[in-house]
């Protein structure tokens, strides 16, 4: 403001401004799977969304899902205001009362990562019992 004789204030100059950024999460961090079977699967839906002002493509390192979890899409874009449903499963093949895997990485094209981590047990069959009539 410039003040003038008189008493009297006028604005000299107004800054504005605006940023635009890449804004993307994903709705859980955590996806608890639970018991399956050894030789089955399991499928659990996970969702990526960008609330910023700017769509970037997304990869995720699909080798450290290996050997008991894959991920569809790997990778992609997401548009402003836009979703990604991805699909996740979990086919483990050795028995394991504790799966865990920790910090699975999707990597933003702006730079960022975003982590995720997974849980599970690999149990094995239930004997049937055959009942006869």
């Amino acid at each position: 403001m410039l003040e003038c004789v008189g008493g009297k204030s006028v604005p000299l100059f107004i800054l504005q401004g605006s940023c635009q950024a890449v804004g993307i999460e994903l709705d859980t961090e955590h996806i608890p799977f639970g018991a399956v079977v050894r030789g089955a699967q399991s499928t659990r839906k996970l969702v990526m969304y960008n609330t910023g002002d700017i769509g970037a493509r997304f990869r995720w390192d699909d080798t450290s899902f290996a050997p008991d979890f894959s991920i569809s899409p790997v990778e992609g874009y997401v548009a402003t205001g836009m979703q990604v449903d991805f699909t996740i499963t979990f086919h483990p093949a050795q028995q394991n009362r504790d799966v865990r895997y920790d910090n699975l990485i999707c990597d933003i094209d702006d730079g960022t990562r975003l982590y995720l981590t997974m849980t599970g047990a690999c149990i094995p069959p239930t004997p049937t019992k055959e009942v006869q009539l």
